[in-house]
């Protein structure tokens, strides 16, 4: 399902099936784009226990034309992907992913169930950049 998220074309699908076929994986990307227009503080939404983004789906569609909406899904589901050892290591990785999507704040995070508590060390992790 993420592959639908990730490539919403049939063109970017077809490559992503070509590319998993060839065994060249794409590298490991958090950030999955749920809704791209609109000209407010993109929110970044991180991912409940379960680490995929699927339940922020159907919120993104209410953003439309207001503001950019992404989710942020867990590392570790995928072939070669190690799971985050530690909240340090994830708030870290989240917040450096946030930064090459927004490079400068302020930020707009919000998280489900245990993506509250991620959402709050992330924001830990910007304050403490001077974001």
């Amino acid at each position: 399902m993420l592959a639908l998220l990730a490539a919403p074309s049939i063109r970017e699908l077809a490559a992503r099936i070509e590319s998993d076929r060839s065994g060249a994986r794409a590298a490991y990307d958090l950030i999955v784009p749920l809704q791209t227009s609109g000209s407010g503080t993109p929110l970044f939404c991180i991912h409940p226990g379960g680490g995929e983004v699927l339940v922020f789906v159907n919120l993104a569609k209410y953003f439309v034309h207001e503001r950019p909406f992404y989710a942020v899904r867990a590392r570790g589901f995928d072939p070669g992907e190690q799971p985050f050892q530690s909240w340090a290591e994830l708030a870290s990785c989240y917040a450096d992913a946030i930064r090459q999507r927004q490079p400068h704040g302020p930020y707009a995070l919000a998280g489900y169930s245990f993506g509250a508590a991620a959402a709050f060390e992330v924001a830990k992790v910007l304050e403490a950049a001077g974001e």
